[in-house]
């Protein structure tokens, strides 16, 4: 294998074509890229056939504003491009976040450096707790975003929307970031590292109970996977778990730290 070579031969065959192109013109219109990596259910064999392909991005020094422009890079298609510097990526081994999980644990495509092999020499632990407050404290005020956006769309939609099939209400997708990013978080204080969707769903069935909770966040993944905006019942039961959560987090971690009342 040469030195530089892209080793898109590692995936499965469906994606290859679309991630050598993307790959390749980003490497060359950004030569100071370092690493490709790819994490999520490809890395750890659990994808399916209409599964997103998630790609780590980690270059030196600044990007262009619009760099997505550049590189032709479609957010709506099954490649999911994670963009960090250098810097960035060293923080979150120092703070041992699921993120560095999985790129320790990822399938490299791109690595001159050998950063990878240095990955793999770290002793990773559960992530800190200034990850876990911080993301907490973060994910918390998105939350709020994502709820005020479903308490309008409802206006909207108890006013306007007489019947299903006339609805064009759609709810913003941080609302379901948020709240899945909260599920995630609640699995770290259990003391879990999750690394895909499916790892995220099993865990969080194996510790709690109730159909409406499970159901909610399969709603979750299924917008999260679609990246769209969400529909109304699907908010509702978004609502429903992102509030779940942070009662679960406010539980166990006392208020978010930065912010004087809860948002939730």
């Amino acid at each position: 294998m040469k030195k530089h070579a892209m080793r898109t031969d590692r995936l499965p065959q469906q994606y290859q074509e679309a991630t050598q192109a993307l790959l390749s013109k980003t490497l060359r219109i950004y030569p100071r890229t370092v690493a490709f990596v790819v994490i999520g259910s490809v890395a750890d064999g659990t994808c399916k056939p209409d599964s997103d392909l998630d790609v780590v991005w980690i270059h030196r020094g600044k990007r262009k504003r619009h760099w997505y422009d550049r590189v032709d890079y479609d957010y709506d298609g099954p490649i999911e491009l994670v963009v960090f510097n250098l810097k960035q990526v060293r923080n979150q081994f120092r703070q041992h976040s699921p993120m560095a999980h999985a790129l320790q644990s990822g399938l490299v495509l791109y690595d001159p450096e050998r950063l990878h092999a240095g990955w793999m020499k770290t002793s990773l632990g559960l992530p800190t707790r200034h990850w876990i407050d911080t993301t907490y404290a973060f994910m918390s005020r998105r939350l709020e975003r994502g709820i005020d956006s479903f308490q309008q769309e409802s206006r909207f939609h108890r006013r306007f929307c007489r019947q299903a099939y006339e609805c064009h209400c759609a709810v913003s997708d941080v609302l379901c970031r948020a709240v899945w990013n909260l599920v995630r978080l609640i699995l770290v204080v259990q003391g879990h590292v999750p690394m895909s969707k499916l790892h995220t769903r099993q865990l969080f069935l194996d510790i709690t109970r109730g159909s409406r909770l499970h159901s909610a966040l399969d709603a979750t993944i299924l917008v999260h996977h679609e990246k769209r905006f969400c529909r109304i019942e699907e908010a509702r039961e978004m609502v429903y778990l992102g509030r779940w959560a942070c009662d679960w987090l406010r539980k166990s971690l006392g208020e978010p730290t930065d912010l004087k009342r809860s948002l939730c």
